[in-house]
């Protein structure tokens, strides 16, 4: 039985957009141990382990990586259609809780995505402290690797002055620029937003200056998005 040609090389290059090697990695360079797990979502069949178990992340140089690899797709679109991107959150925290409920959990997160072309393969990537930021007196460092350097910062944009391929928070009370802060979702006249300042709120996909803003890099089928702390 002969095989069309030109349908083997599309099957190809679906294969290899689907099965994008992304992954992420925590190193820690603390003086004090941390506790890590993966979160994913569910594919459009309804199916996948959402969480990991947790992993101790020992201090002075302790690596996690990521349990689960994101699925790269679609970037809009409804979130149950078949070619939608499904992305990865790595939770942090100090506390050992099994259940992450202590209210304090740093979370990393990271789709590969395709707009409009999917032949053009990008990855979004942020920073989150919506469900609590226990790592404000220490360095946090999120970089964008591919073939183990820094992507060059030409290939990403952003709204935020200085957010490129890689996102430098310094310690501080407060949490930094580039960390997603309770809030940051919602337009002032959303519900939800009605018992937070304008000043606290953001629009959707960051336009308003000084919100914080997701890493968004135009990049291959491969790489790493990798955060250390105590950088």
């Amino acid at each position: 039985m002969k095989l069309n040609v030109t349908y083997f090389f599309l099957l190809v290059a679906l294969t290899g957009l689907v099965c994008a090697e992304w992954s992420g990695r925590v190193v820690n360079k603390c003086d004090f141990d941390i506790w890590a797990k993966t979160t994913r979502q569910k594919d459009a069949g309804g199916n996948g382990v959402l969480d990991s178990q947790m992993v101790k992340v020992s201090a002075k140089g302790g690596i996690y990586d990521a349990a689960f690899s994101p699925t790269f797709g679609n970037g809009e679109g409804a979130p149950d259609a078949p070619d939608h991107a499904h992305g990865i959150t790595i939770k942090l925290q100090k506390e050992q809780d099994p259940g992450f409920t202590s209210g304090h959990v740093y979370q990393l997160e990271y789709t590969p995505y395709w707009y409009q072309d999917p032949s053009i393969q990008w990855l979004s990537a942020d920073l989150s402290v919506v469900d609590g930021n226990p790592f404000t007196n220490v360095v946090r460092l999120a970089e964008v690797l591919v073939n183990g350097r820094l992507l060059n910062p030409s290939a990403c944009h952003s709204v935020t002055d200085g957010a490129s391929s890689a996102l430098l928070c310094t310690p501080s009370m407060n949490p930094c620029s580039y960390e997603w802060q309770p809030g940051h979702a919602l337009s002032a006249n959303d519900p939800r937003a009605m018992d937070l300042p304008v000043n606290d709120t953001c629009p959707p996909m960051n336009t308003k200056p000084g919100c914080s803003h997701p890493i968004e890099c135009r990049t291959g089928s491969t790489g790493v998005f990798q955060f250390t702390l105590c950088a």
